[in-house]
């Protein structure tokens, strides 16, 4: 709050509930510092090609990303908050995952009938793993 030099309530009033800031937060995440992260890292999601996919699994691995503790993914930090909050969080987290998948999905080099499964795995396998 210091630095944007907004009082404290003055952020959160713009809020109704926690779970609208906490929705907003992560929803923002996506097209704020994701694609800050993304332009970081080299990452083109219009790029298609398989090495695409691999340049995303190794920054999202690399100790660069795990030192950036202001860039942290949701993905790693969230899903036992979002698990218990409310339908419109879990919302926006699920629009998160898809984002993250479709990434995935569509940089693979063929699309087979285990494209979507591996996609989906890489995505889940993302979500697992511990800054």
């Amino acid at each position: 709050m210091e630095q944007t030099g907004l009082p404290r309530g003055g952020f959160y009033n713009h809020f109704k509930t926690k779970e609208a800031l906490f929705s907003a937060a992560v929803s923002s995440f996506l097209m704020g510092r994701g694609a800050v992260w993304r332009e970081e890292a080299g990452i083109d999601p219009t790029n298609l090609k398989p090495e695409m996919a691999l340049h995303m699994i190794d920054a999202y691995l690399s100790a660069k990303h795990l030192g950036d503790l202001d860039g942290q993914c949701p993905m790693i930090a969230l899903p036992s908050d979002v698990a218990r909050a409310s339908s419109e969080v879990q919302e926006a987290f699920q629009q998160l995952l898809t984002a993250t998948v479709w990434l995935f999905e569509t940089n693979m080099s063929a699309e087979t009938e285990d494209t979507r499964r591996d996609a989906l795995s890489m995505a889940a396998l993302f979500q697992t793993h511990l800054p």
